[in-house]
């Protein structure tokens, strides 16, 4: 681990937010553009509706990205405590620095990230392994 000043994890922080906009605004756009096919095509274009489908869940999981990753979100300062302790130990004071802090509210983040991914990932597939068992089952 190369240590960085506060500025340049400060850089790449907004980086990666700025990066995750783009994509999240690219999603919308091609959803709006998947839209505008589907209504002028009509009943011929439900080819669009599984690409809409998927366009639609990873713009939610890039919007997600970007609700944590927004300063007003960021983790209060006990959960960041106990996840240094976590990490580093009991003497965490002792050893701390911007790197530890930044890595610390990262897997914050991350965790709040994947709790939304397991449920959106629980709320597609549920359904569909249902559908797959159902059908599966019919008498030959």
């Amino acid at each position: 681990m190369q240590p960085y000043s506060d500025y340049e994890i400060a850089q790449r922080r907004i980086a990666e937010r700025q990066s995750n906009k783009s994509r999240f605004r690219v999603l919308l756009v091609v959803l709006g553009i998947l839209v505008v096919i589907t209504l002028i095509s009509g009943e011929s274009a439900f080819c669009t509706v599984p690409i809409g489908i998927m366009t639609i869940l990873f713009a939610l999981s890039y919007g997600i990205e970007l609700y944590y990753s927004n300063p007003e979100n960021a983790p209060n300062e006990s959960e960041v405590e106990q996840e240094m302790g976590w990490l580093f130990g009991d003497n965490w004071q002792v050893q701390s620095s911007a790197q530890a802090h930044t890595l610390a509210q990262d897997r914050i983040r991350e965790r709040r990230i994947s709790k939304w991914r397991f449920l959106g990932h629980f709320l597609v597939y549920m359904p569909i392994n249902g559908w797959i068992i159902v059908t599966s089952r019919r008498p030959q």
